[in-house]
């Protein structure tokens, strides 16, 4: 069991990291955990820094990374309410790929 956990302090659980057996780590994603075997040279990468390698893995920043987990993979509405805070609308995204090019994009409610 690995002592690093996510930057919300959360422990076991859905956003805890596992370094299943020496390089083999497994991660949290929206669709359930991704598991990769590291090469020695990965590894050392990887120990570094681990939220920055496991976001780069996805092509990820490490904010990206924690929102793309923390919406569970959907796309938020980028409208800002009257109130100032964001508009709590998602949208479906179905590959990582949609997630990423799909930001910035607003719900049927704020749609012009």
């Amino acid at each position: 069991m690995s002592n690093w956990y996510w930057k919300d302090g959360t422990t076991p659980g859905d956003h805890e990291l596992r370094i299943v057996e020496g390089r083999y780590i497994a991660f949290p994603t929206p669709k359930g955990y991704r598991e990769i075997h590291l090469t020695e040279d990965e590894y050392k990468v990887f120990q570094q820094n681990k939220e920055k390698y496991i976001a780069g893995f996805f092509g990820l920043s490490i904010q990206q990374f924690y929102e793309w987990l923390e919406t569970d993979g959907r796309v938020r509405c980028a409208a800002i309410r009257r109130n100032g805070q964001r508009c709590k609308q998602q949208m479906f995204a179905w590959r990582l790929e949609d997630w990423k090019s799909r930001q910035g994009e607003y719900c049927h409610w704020h749609q012009q």
